[in-house]
């Protein structure tokens, strides 16, 4: 039988730099440019209030960055954006 090896990481989110409290994220729909939980705000909107993008300009966007997973498969969650910063799950390392 073959050994197989596995990387694992663990990380203790009580250390993370990003960690969100609970009050800011029920009072989530106060900072659109945030997407702090599935669907956005507890009142789940699955929508954002920010107008930079309209019929008359979207024809003119341009993709910045792709990030490419190592891995395919089906991604079933919503990205996160917490100040900035753009938090994906990827689909398992086979």
């Amino acid at each position: 039988m073959e050994s197989e090896t596995y990387n694992c990481t663990l990380i203790t989110a009580a250390t993370l730099p990003a960690q969100v409290p609970f009050e800011r994220i029920r009072k989530a729909a106060a900072e659109p440019q945030n997407w702090l939980t599935y669907s956005g705000n507890y009142e789940a909107h699955r929508f954002s209030p920010l107008t930079q993008l309209t019929p008359a300009n979207v024809a003119g966007l341009k993709p910045l960055w792709i990030y490419q997973a190592p891995e395919t498969g089906t991604v079933e969650t919503t990205p996160l954006v917490v100040d900035g910063v753009m938090y994906v799950t990827e689909p398992p390392l086979l």
